[in-house]
């Protein structure tokens, strides 16, 4: 009998599941619920359609978590205590961890299977100390555990992966540019990541759809003393970004097609889009002085080819074959679910 896995993916506002055939991991149904309030009530909705297409011998389901803090570092099995500490994580990913666990334990209550967490922050758990520290004092990195994690880490290593098989490596270092409406850099020697942009939160690093990236702290205490009314919070992370440069849109094609018709201000958003990506890239480059391709992935990577182009551009320095520069969609659901059955191997 064919069995097979559930990859779960909650956003703080939208859910996605993806089912694999258990043995060969080929996907064999999606589900996409967008702009739903309460994503967790979304789980016994695919449960009713999974067996109405009789996809009912579920083996395993992966719930992919945001922060899994430092402790985290794989797939792991959820138990009682496992879903204390995705809680108490919650304080460093509010609108993402707390939407994780309701949709975790509404699946534990309608199917009876191993359920594993695979966490967001994996991937980038082990670089190294001057990659994620920050230049205040250690107490906070002790006592808070302040410190850089890092972001999108599922599909930055199914790329990562992926580029290997198609140049043939069995381990190299790579570049992943992940751009979508949230935006990271990583960069990955023999496998292994040793820096990404995003840090403390998933609000550092590029320019993003509605995000800020990152910009001098002192802007906040200016912003903050000016107008002692603004929602600062709210400014960077849903007013920012490309929507807050372009004061169009948040989408990047709007933004091309004005652009296309000579409005200024979405030309200058694209250039300082792809200028702030260019200078992770380079920077990262540097890192890896064996570098073997640069790979651009997520909505943006994968269908604006002026946007890989104008990234390139700004780097005439690096010399690239043209066959390492790749361009892969993401896969985050098909990760999830190899690192889950890689872990219920080891503890069937």
């Amino acid at each position: 009998m064919t069995t097979f896995i559930l990859a779960i993916n909650a956003g703080s506002s939208s859910l996605k599941a993806s089912l694999f055939d258990f043995k060969t991991l080929e996907q064999v149904h999606t589900f996409h619920f967008k702009n739903c309030k309460e994503p967790a009530e979304q789980i016994p909705k695919i449960k009713n359609q999974l067996e109405k297409l009789n996809f009912n011998n579920i083996r395993a389901i992966a719930h992919r978590v945001v922060h899994g803090g430092e402790n985290y570092t794989e797939a792991t099995l959820i138990t009682p205590q496992v879903e204390k500490e995705i809680k108490q994580l919650g304080a460093l990913a509010p609108l993402h961890n707390p939407v994780n666990l309701d949709c975790i334990k509404e699946a534990k209550k309608l199917f009876k299977c191993p359920h594993f967490a695979v966490f967001d922050t994996a991937f980038f758990s082990d670089i190294p100390a001057k990659a994620y520290l920050y230049g205040i004092p250690n107490k906070y990195y002790f006592d808070d555990k302040i410190r850089k994690y890092g972001f999108h880490g599922i599909n930055h290593q199914y790329v990562y992966n992926q580029s290997c098989q198609e140049l043939g490596f069995k381990k190299a270092s790579g570049i992943i540019c992940h751009l979508g409406s949230g935006c990271s850099v990583s960069a990955i020697k023999n496998g292994k990541a040793v820096d990404i942009s995003m840090g403390f939160t998933p609000l550092d690093g590029l320019i993003m759809a509605t995000r800020s990236g990152s910009i001098d702290p002192g802007i906040i205490f200016y912003l903050q003393k000016k107008y002692p009314r603004l929602d600062v919070q709210k400014l960077l992370q849903e007013k920012s970004g490309l929507f807050g440069l372009s004061q169009l849109s948040n989408h990047m094609r709007d933004i091309y097609l004005a652009a296309k018709k000579g409005h200024k201000q979405s030309q200058i958003t694209i250039d300082t889009f792809c200028y702030k990506i260019a200078n992770f890239v380079g920077f990262y480059a540097n890192l890896l002085p064996d570098l073997d391709f640069i790979t651009f992935t997520g909505g943006i990577g994968e269908n604006a080819s002026y946007v890989r182009n104008k990234v390139l551009r700004n780097l005439p320095g690096l010399v690239l074959d043209l066959k390492q520069v790749l361009v892969i969609p993401a896969n985050e659901a098909y990760q999830m679910a190899l690192e889950s059955k890689k872990v219920l191997a080891k503890i069937d």
